[in-house]
């Protein structure tokens, strides 16, 4: 049986992604994002607990 051999390499980000993932400047990006899904979250679930 022929032994197995593992290779350790790593495989490099593509630039855009390594920018929308690892800049501090999107933060001001990701903050909008993050707000707005979490008032359509909120705004989808009060209309269940209020029942309007």
């Amino acid at each position: 049986m022929k032994a197995l051999v593992t290779r350790s390499s790593q495989i490099a980000d593509p630039p855009f992604a390594k920018f929308l993932f690892s800049d501090t400047r999107m933060a001001v990006v990701w903050l909008i994002v993050r707000i707005y899904v979490g008032y359509s979250w909120l705004d989808a679930g009060l209309h269940k607990i209020l029942d309007t």
